[in-house]
């Protein structure tokens, strides 16, 4: 992404002097800072407190002539939104310039949804959609034969770069032309006629890629000729390409006018292909939604089969005096899946009732502290006592490879964390005589319960909802460990 050159913003109907600004150099003042420059990236960021909502503006009014700005360009607004960081794309509907005020009003296709307030909000222009992958552009794939059934050729680079397309799901991004005549791709052939120009792409364990034309009953033949099938396509794929925000600054090209490109979010929904073991898993579940969400647990089993999605959770949650299907999602990798969550939401609308309400919400951390005395056997190292326990509560993996109590594999939505299994696992932990205390609590900075309480009967535990995921909070895990006075034939541990 890019940004725009311009040295004010506001709101259709909001006044305020622009500051004082010459082109190509960066100007500060107390209202905004602005990094200028025709044709060049800038931001702009409301430094004057005021917090007047944008959610509901349709029509941005900036100093400048913007009149060559392409319709349907998205613009990148950031900001915060309550005590969260949020990011929405707007679309150029319209931009007209005002000669006799020097002013520029970009009209949005769909007003600002989100409650930003003027008042450090960020907006950022010329976005481009990017995806991870290499073009490989039109190369001949072979020459048709209009005897043969299910004519297939094999792309020499591979694997192909898939890309979420709204309703349609999960597509290969590739172009087939048979005399110069696109042809369109299809996920089978079951609703091709014999004169549908469809072709469909099939890939196998070793990435191998293969595209295949229809028998002329279902899809068409191809034509015989010589030299007649091309493609272009892009290849690339997987978690690799999942960076944090402005790692990406190196285009592949670079017109002379372009100064700057990065990507201000981290970039989010790269999957790797599924394992035999996780087809296993995923196959089962898809067949028995139908491709459908009726139930709680459809909703989290088509959200599952979404790539990059790790873990989905369904539950019912009263949210304005309405019950809705409340969906939490996060990424395989335990990464943030909010860049995505729009087209996952056209996903499951394609394939539920639109007339029950649905929210969509990345998952909501919830952070824990854990102080915890121990008493070791005597004679033990106390330094390597405490950095076994830490290791046994921790994120990773132990040396045989298991997951340790707060891996992300271990731990489901919703899952409460239980004092006794952490009993359980330090106190198999050789050298530890025992444990004194344990306190387990929820981190105050992490998101709030929704008004839930922890039942009576559950003391012992940390209460997580449907809607969170629980994740250790390594700067507030504290560990004693104590050594027994030698020769002490017994003690008291206070449990």
């Amino acid at each position: 992404m890019t940004k725009l050159t311009v040295d004010w913003l506001g709101c259709h109907g909001a006044g305020t002097e622009p500051a004082a600004y010459d082109h190509g150099i960066l100007e500060k003042s107390p209202d905004h800072v602005v990094y200028a420059g025709l044709r060049q990236p800038l931001q702009v960021q409301t430094k004057t407190p005021n917090t007047a909502s944008l959610a509901g503006e349709s029509i941005l009014v900036i100093r400048g002539d913007f009149s060559a700005m392409e319709k349907y360009r998205p613009l990148i607004l950031h900001g915060s939104v309550g005590a969260k960081k949020e990011t929405e794309k707007v679309l150029v509907k319209e931009v007209t310039y005002d000669t006799t005020v020097g002013t520029s009003y970009i009209e949005l296709k769909i007003p600002i949804s989100k409650n930003f307030t003027r008042y450090g909000v960020t907006i950022w222009g010329n976005a481009v959609d990017i995806t991870q992958g290499k073009s490989v552009p039109a190369t001949v794939l072979g020459s048709g034969w209009g005897e043969e059934a299910y004519q297939s050729f094999d792309l020499a680079q591979s694997p192909l770069t898939y890309e979420r397309r709204g309703r349609e799901g999960i597509q290969a991004v590739v172009d087939v032309k048979v005399n110069d005549l696109p042809w369109q791709q299809k996920d089978d052939f079951l609703y091709s006629g014999p004169q549908d120009r469809h072709f469909t792409v099939q890939t196998g364990y070793d990435g191998q890629s293969r595209i295949v034309f229809g028998d002329g009953a279902n899809g068409a033949r191809l034509p015989t000729g010589r030299d007649n099938v091309t493609a272009s396509y892009r290849i690339g794929q997987g978690s690799q390409g999942n960076v944090p925000a402005k790692v990406l600054k190196k285009p592949t090209s670079k017109p002379a006018f372009l100064k700057e490109v990065f990507n201000g979010d981290p970039t989010a929904g790269g999957s790797d292909p599924d394992t035999r073991d996780q087809l296993r898993a995923k196959i089962p579940a898809e067949h028995l939604t139908f491709d459908r969400a009726v139930s709680l647990s459809d909703y989290a089993d088509l959200a599952l089969a979404y790539p990059g999605a790790g873990k989905a959770k369904a539950g019912w949650r009263w949210i304005n005096y309405r019950e809705v299907v409340y969906l939490a999602v996060i990424g395989e990798q335990g990464q943030d899946l909010t860049p995505i969550l729009p087209d996952l939401r056209d996903h499951l609308d394609a394939r539920r009732d639109i007339n029950q309400p649905l929210m969509v919400e990345p998952v909501c951390r919830v952070p824990i502290t854990i102080v915890i005395e121990v008493v070791a056997l005597e004679g033990v190292d106390t330094d390597r006592l405490e950095d076994a326990i830490a290791a046994a509560l921790g994120t990773g993996r132990t040396t045989n490879g298991l997951p340790q109590f707060f891996n992300f594999e271990r731990l489901a939505l919703g899952m409460s964390i239980h004092k006794k299994d952490i009993y359980r696992e330090v106190e198999q932990i050789n050298g530890v005589k025992g444990i004194k205390s344990l306190a387990v609590t929820r981190s105050a900075a992490g998101c709030s319960a929704g008004g839930y309480q922890t039942p009576a009967l559950c003391a012992e535990d940390v209460w997580i909802q449907n809607w969170e995921l629980a994740e250790l909070d390594q700067a507030q895990l504290d560990i004693t460990v104590l050594q027994p006075p030698v020769g002490k034939v017994c003690d008291t541990l206070g449990i």
